[in-house]
């Protein structure tokens, strides 16, 4: 036994290294890699936390530039489908890029599966999917039936951007592209809210039914308002052509502004002269706002 361990010793040091000194260098190259390897860990878990603080960061900005943006900073793109008129929801470049932003790092931690830094987690992974869904795609939209202008907002806004007072922007914007906008009667609760709000707007004159309301840019000329005013009351007759005579400020209501502005007994006379020309005269109301019918 011992001529077989003096024999491995001396085949060892025929490879230029003793057996001893085979046995003190084996721990120290364990150690240095070891050593390389937490650095490694340590450092990349140093750049998750650094790419979980921005993303918390962006989040937090991007919530404030949704509250603050301006319903004339937003952009309606009108499309036209099948004979529908679409507007799509775009937003200013410099959110656009913030979201973008959000979902890239978001998705980096994802794929190391560290997300326990992000806050809120819920609310930012929701962002994400409806950027890849919605945002991105330039997949929110409204649409009108023209030439009524009656609005339908089909899909609403999806999660991560509620509570922003987007809907009411939104409808602002609408508003501002059309001139004038109807509700529908069948609306949601959420668009319904809306209108109420509009309502109560100094920059927006109004028109109200029991079942519907329609809202005018205030700025518009006084030629239009009367014309959208006059197209309004001829379509009540002419979807109900047994109605009775509608009565201003019971079944016709008007903002004080808009009655000052066209004249108490000028819309009084429009409500009697319009009852009797939809009895004789049928075509699409609205159609033609720069024709005087009446």
């Amino acid at each position: 036994m011992t001529s077989k361990i003096l024999k491995d010793k001396a085949e060892v040091k025929e490879m230029g290294i003793s057996l001893n000194k085979l046995k003190t260098m084996q721990p120290k190259q364990y150690l240095v890699q070891t050593s390389k390897k937490e650095k490694k860990a340590a450092e990349s878990k140093e750049i998750l936390k650094n790419i979980s603080k921005k993303v918390n960061s962006l989040y937090e900005q991007l919530t404030q530039e949704l509250r603050n943006v301006s319903w004339q900073d937003l952009i309606l793109e009108e499309r036209i489908s099948k004979g529908q008129n679409f507007f799509y929801l775009i937003f200013p470049s410099k959110i656009l890029r913030k979201i973008e932003e959000i979902t890239s790092l978001y998705t980096q931690l994802t794929e190391e599966s560290y997300t326990n830094l992000i806050t809120p987690l819920d609310k930012i992974e929701q962002l994400v999917n409806d950027y890849l869904d919605y945002i991105g795609p330039e997949n929110i939209y409204l649409y009108v039936d023209e030439p009524r202008n009656r609005s339908h907002f089909p899909e609403g806004l999806p999660s991560s951007l509620l509570g922003y007072n987007l809907g009411l922007k939104i409808y602002k914007k609408l508003l501002d592209t059309l001139s004038f906008i109807q509700s529908d009667p069948i609306a949601t609760k959420e668009v319904q809210m809306i209108y109420k709000k509009l309502i109560s707007s100094p920059d927006v004159n109004t028109i109200l039914y029991k079942d519907a309301a329609l809202l005018i840019d205030r700025g518009i000329d006084k030629y239009y308002k009367t014309r959208i005013l006059e197209e309004s009351i001829y379509e009540r007759y002419l979807v109900n052509r047994t109605a009775k005579k509608l009565i201003l400020d019971k079944t016709i209501i008007l903002d004080s502004s808009l009655i000052r502005e066209i004249g108490v007994n000028k819309i009084q006379n429009m409500i009697n002269d319009i009852y009797y020309y939809a009895k004789e005269n049928v075509r699409t109301p609205f159609d033609d706002l720069d024709t005087q019918y009446f």
